[in-house]
């Protein structure tokens, strides 16, 4: 079996994250212009290198201290105050 590495769910009404725990070899997860609100459900997505959640409702940033591949994270058009939490992210080269 071939192992799923890009992941396309934009546009999908999405208000939650879930149902990607088994997907540890999950390298890309596009999810821009859903309606997501909290970051969660991508504690198992350990090699995940670009995550897009532009255009969503996500006021917070959390739950993301597992994703230390992480490279590319796109976060626009949400509702963020600050940006913090990304301490433990040390391979992120780019946050838009």
């Amino acid at each position: 079996m071939t192992a799923t590495h890009v992941i396309n769910l934009i546009l999908y009404f999405w208000q939650k994250i879930e149902g990607l725990d088994a997907l540890v070899n999950l390298e890309e997860l596009w999810l821009g212009k859903n309606k997501i609100t909290k970051l969660e459900g991508l504690e198992n997505l350990r090699k995940l290198k670009i995550l897009s959640l532009q255009s969503n409702r996500i006021t917070k940033l959390e739950n993301l201290g597992t994703l230390t591949e992480l490279d590319q994270l796109y976060l626009s058009h949400n509702g963020f105050e600050c940006l913090e939490g990304l301490e433990r992210n040390v391979s992120t080269s780019s946050v838009v």
